[in-house]
């Protein structure tokens, strides 16, 4: 029995070699042995969704994303469709790729060291000397090194006022 005023997930295969059919309602094979469900379509009909061929038994709902596949899905396929809608936080979760990371600046002997975790992902240094638009951000030439977890890029080659920022 399907219950009403809830979303279903509704999966016919048929495969016209084999002479098997199955009807899944929300992943669940409802004729297990694949026996008896008509399984022996015309190929060249007209396809019908909520109806029969000769315009009798009408379905009374809403259909949302029909879907024709060109081979038959297995029944572990179809239970994970159903299922990535019904539970979909089961298989999805939502994260920045790359966290904004938190830079520091030290002084060093040889000048400033700006610094940044590496967990933070890959990122470029851009350095600016002025912000008034347009302003002109060019990649830093000394590229950062790896060092106790932290990407670290040594600045004292800079002059002037500059300003930087890291851009993924």
């Amino acid at each position: 029995m399907v219950s009403t005023n809830r979303w279903h997930l509704l999966t016919a295969t048929v495969d016209s070699v084999a002479d098997v059919a199955h009807l899944y309602l929300d992943g669940v094979d409802t004729i297990p042995s694949g026996g008896p469900v008509y399984s022996s379509f015309a190929h060249a009909n007209d396809l019908n969704l909520g109806r029969f061929q000769n315009n009798v038994y009408y379905f009374d709902g809403l259909l949302d994303e029909a879907r024709v596949a060109s081979s038959v899905q297995s029944a572990n396929w179809i239970w994970t469709s159903w299922q990535s809608v019904a539970s979909n936080a089961t298989f999805v979760s939502y994260s920045a790729v790359n966290p904004e990371p938190e830079m520091s600046l030290a002084a060093t002997g040889s000048g400033p060291l700006l610094s940044w975790p590496s967990t933070a992902g890959p990122f470029t240094v851009y350095t600016a000397t002025n912000l008034v638009p347009p302003a002109t951000w060019l990649p830093v030439t000394n590229p950062p090194l790896l060092t106790n977890g932290q990407w670290q890029i040594d600045l004292s080659t800079a002059s002037g006022s500059q300003f930087y920022r890291l851009q993924q």
